[in-house]
């Protein structure tokens, strides 16, 4: 209860959503470093369970993960009419057809300067 009474009074709030620890822990520290707030999620299933208590403004999303990944997630937040800004990172293959629903598609290894620019001008257009 209070994490979510913080959270909310923070602006400028960012989900990472990664199953890689070290990708989610070093985009939360740079992030914080940047003075965003930061929660993180090891897969879908996770940031949806996240996402009942916090609202963040944006969501850097992996594509790839076990349980429920990112295109999965994208479609399932859809589905329940929560429109969020997502900017997919991935070390695989693009699929073009997904890519015009994105923010962005970014692939790994991230240039963290070109996904900060991404960020700021996402969440200062919102």
């Amino acid at each position: 209860m209070i994490f979510a009474i913080i959270w909310r009074m923070k602006k400028n709030k960012i989900l990472i959503v990664d199953d890689d620890k070290s990708s989610r822990e070093s985009l939360k520290s740079y992030f914080e470093d940047k003075g965003y707030k930061v929660c993180v999620a090891k897969d879908g299933v996770d940031a949806l369970e996240i996402m009942k208590r916090i609202s963040p403004d944006l969501i850097i999303c992996d594509l790839k993960m076990p349980k429920l990944g990112g295109e999965e997630l994208f479609y399932v937040l859809n589905g329940k009419k929560i429109k969020k800004p997502i900017i997919f990172i991935t070390a695989y293959e693009i699929n073009s057809n997904f890519y015009d629903k994105a923010i962005t598609v970014m692939k790994k290894p991230i240039d963290i300067f070109k996904l900060n620019k991404f960020v700021s001008s996402t969440l200062s257009s919102n």
